[in-house]
């Protein structure tokens, strides 16, 4: 049900999470899937929060869980989502890819108004980082 919290499905991106109050509309999209996909006008801060972190909670934090990792959602400042890698991802090699060629993506493709993400994890430091400086 659109502006009431509920779900929308589509084929290509799987399940849309709306904010209370986002009225979505369709819109053909122009890609080579041609499938209709979800518009809407951009989230607040606050609305985008709540969100990123239920996908986080249901499809982000499960995928990467099985390489020992999470990511937490920290903030969203002026449509940019803040976040912490934390276990088998602070400092790993593969971090940037998977925030910019699967978090990323993934938000872009899912969240009204999104534009970018900041990771803000030391990722030198830590018990036992994939990464060490000079090494």
């Amino acid at each position: 049900m659109p502006g009431s919290g509920g779900e929308i499905r589509t084929p290509a991106s799987g399940t849309w999470l709306l904010a209370s109050g986002i009225t979505p509309y369709y819109q053909f999209d122009m890609s080579e899937s041609h499938e209709n996909v979800l518009i809407s006008p951009g989230l607040d801060d606050d609305q985008m929060f709540t969100v990123v972190e239920e996908i986080f909670r249901t499809q982000i934090n499960p995928a990467v869980a099985q390489h020992g990792g999470r990511i937490d959602l920290l903030d969203v400042e002026d449509g940019i989502v803040v976040v912490r890698l934390m276990g088998g991802c602070q400092g790993c090699g593969m971090a940037n890819q998977t925030l910019r060629q699967g978090v990323e993506t993934s938000l872009r493709r899912s969240v009204p108004g999104y534009r970018g993400i900041r990771d803000i994890t030391d990722h030198a430091s830590g018990a036992n980082p994939y990464y060490r400086p000079g090494s």
